[in-house]
C-alpha cells in the first residue's frame, strides 16, 4: 500500500522526496570518488593518527596510551565506509549511487564487539573507527 496521494511512494514518484545526493551519483562518479579517496588514504591516516597521538600525549603527558588501537580502528572505519560507498558499483546492491553507513552508532558497536578488544583504551579503537569513516567521506567528497 503506497499511502495514497500523500503517501511516501506517491510523493517520491513526484520528486517531492528526493533521494540523498550520494544515491544519485553515476557509477563512473562513484568509482572516481573511491579512487580519489584511496589516493589520499595513507596521507589522511597519518594526519589523523598523528593528530590523535599529539592531542592525547600533549594533554596527558604522563599517561600511557594504546594509540595503535586508534590506527586499527581508523583502518576498519575507512574500509567499511569505502565498501558501503562502492557496494552498488561492485554489484553487491542493485542500482546506482554510493551508499553511506547508516545508524553509525550501531555499526560502531558491532565492529567494537567483533574486534575482540576491551579494557581501558577501547575508546581509542572506537574513536579511530569513527574518524576513519569521516575521513573517507571527506576524501570522497560526500
Amino acid at each position: 500500500m503506497d499511502g495514497g496521494e500523500w503517501g511516501f511512494a506517491e510523493m517520491t514518484k513526484k520528486s517531492c522526496c528526493p533521494p540523498p545526493p550520494n544515491l544519485t551519483l553515476s557509477s563512473n562518479d562513484v568509482q572516481h570518488r573511491v579512487q580519489q579517496a584511496q589516493s589520499q588514504q595513507q596521507h589522511k591516516m597519518r594526519d589523523s593518527v598523528n593528530g590523535h597521538v599529539n592531542y592525547w600525549n600533549g594533554n596527558s603527558p604522563n599517561k600511557q596510551f594504546e594509540h595503535w588501537r586508534f590506527e586499527n580502528g581508523w583502518q576498519v572505519g575507512w574500509n567499511d565506509a569505502c565498501a558501503f560507498f562502492g557496494a552498488r558499483v561492485n554489484g553487491v546492491l542493485p542500482g546506482q549511487g554510493g551508499d553511506k553507513l547508516g545508524m553509525l552508532d550501531c555499526w560502531v558497536r558491532k565492529r567494537v564487539l567483533e574486534s575482540g578488544q576491551g579494557g581501558e583504551f577501547l575508546w581509542e579503537f572506537e574513536q579511530g573507527l569513527r574518524t576513519g569513516v569521516r575521513d573517507f567521506y571527506q576524501c570522497a567528497g560526500i
